[in-house]
């Protein structure tokens, strides 16, 4: 016969009831490389941050920039349906 575990500490303390978490989805998956920029697009790289940091309000990194340069570049030159 299978014996059923106690209540252990539970017997003396009550439990919130736990919420149901929101999923949050995963990251995609990044590698890192290096690239050397002439003065002026690393400016502009600059000034893109600042400018995206202040209309979506958060953090951003020059590799978000980045990625967004890249996927407008891929769409307009019809490589992706990309957002």
């Amino acid at each position: 016969m299978a014996e059923t575990p106690g209540l252990g500490m539970g017997a003396f303390f009550t439990q919130p009831p736990r919420r149901a978490t929101t999923e949050t989805p995963e990251a995609p998956r990044r590698v890192r490389t290096t690239i050397s920029l002439p003065t002026e697009e690393a400016e502009w790289l600059d000034l893109l941050r600042m400018r995206l940091r202040q209309r979506e309000g958060r953090g951003l990194t020059y590799g978000d920039v980045i990625a967004t340069a890249l996927r407008r570049l891929a769409r307009d030159e019809g490589l992706t349906d990309a957002r």
